[in-house]
């Protein structure tokens, strides 16, 4: 009889203060292979999560939605390895758009700077050289933005577009669910800096309170 095992995000009352216990138990996501199940919990603080192992005929498939579905990408390290992060589909899309809205945030320099203008002053009056460097790796102060539009995933909606990728994916029954080393959104990011950024410590950096 087949099995499956469903994990539970489990809430700290500091995480989530003034909630009662059982709603800061949340469904996760979930596998039919305990091999990933193991996986997974081994990245992840065992205080935060839960697994309650059930058979078929005790779950209702209908609520077992394909991008709630573990699984893993292959990332690489700043170090030069590859890594498998395991995590669902859904989180994956989220960790997407949090990666591009951190370094989007990076850039803005008069919020870096208190509210002064001097660092933007002084990233506006570098050489081109330096400037196209900055703009190759994305750095681009949003201060700027409404005094030079660019043509850029950000002006276009990286959000839309990212989740547009993985709708797509979700077109097809959950019965032919495929394992995909993939990151769908990097399908719809035409800007080489918006997938230089997916590195594995990026995705640890925007999901260090759900590891």
């Amino acid at each position: 009889m087949k099995k499956y095992y469903l994990v539970y995000r489990v809430y700290s009352e500091k995480e989530r203060p003034n909630i009662p216990d059982k709603e800061r138990i949340v469904f996760y996501g979930w596998s039919t292979d305990k091999v990933v199940i193991k996986a997974f919990l081994k990245q992840r603080n065992p205080k935060k999560y839960q697994v309650q192992k059930v058979h078929e005929e005790d779950v209702n498939l209908h609520e077992l939605d394909q991008e709630l579905i573990i699984d893993f990408v292959t990332l690489k390290s700043v170090n030069g390895e590859e890594y498998e992060l395991f995590m669902t589909q859904r989180q994956l899309r989220e960790s997407e758009k949090a990666i591009h809205h951190y370094f989007y945030d990076l850039a803005r320099l008069v919020e870096r700077d208190n509210g002064n203008t001097t660092l933007l002053e002084m990233y506006m009056n570098l050489s081109q050289y330096y400037l196209d460097a900055l703009t190759c790796i994305g750095f681009n102060p949003p201060e700027l933005e409404s005094l030079f539009p660019s043509n850029d995933d950000y002006g276009m909606g990286v959000d839309d577009l990212i989740d547009s990728a993985y709708e797509s994916q979700y077109s097809s029954p959950q019965e032919t669910y495929k394992h995909d080393n993939n990151i769908p959104g990097m399908s719809m990011l035409e800007e080489d800096s918006a997938k230089i950024i997916y590195s594995l410590e990026s995705f640890i950096k925007v999901l260090k309170d759900d590891m």
